[in-house]
């Protein structure tokens, strides 16, 4: 199965090892139709929004077979699947069937709404 990764998951960064067993780099792609959003105010992390921008670039990893359900069930569990974030499938510039984490509706963990600044990019939650 081939996942799609962004931010704290690509290569180099800190979530990234929950892909080093089982999970095999592929190729740098990109996934259009989202565009990357940057929570400020309670610790930086970007996420995914359906957008008709100029969509996400990220990588992609092949996940072998043996370790599938393990890494799905780690990854579930870092990005909050299907409550916070959701694991869709998409398909990428390069033809790929991917699955991806995105946020259909904007929220922190508490259920607080998002409120977006003047460029429509970043936002702090709401108070």
């Amino acid at each position: 199965m081939l996942v799609f990764v962004y931010g704290t998951l690509k290569r180099n960064y800190g979530n990234n090892v929950l892909l080093q067993q089982g999970g095999k780099f592929v190729d740098v792609d990109v996934i259009d139709g989202y565009k990357l959003v940057y929570a400020m105010g309670k610790g930086s992390f970007p996420f995914a929004v359906e957008n008709e921008g100029t969509g996400i670039k990220g990588e992609i990893f092949d996940i072998s077979e043996d370790y599938l359900d393990y890494t799905l069930k780690n990854l579930d569990q870092l990005e909050g699947h299907p409550s916070w974030y959701r694991r869709v499938p998409a398909r990428t510039r390069e033809g790929r069937d991917v699955e991806f984490y995105m946020m259909p509706n904007p929220r922190d963990r508490n259920g607080e709404e998002c409120s977006y600044d003047d460029d429509n990019n970043c936002f702090e939650w709401k108070r």
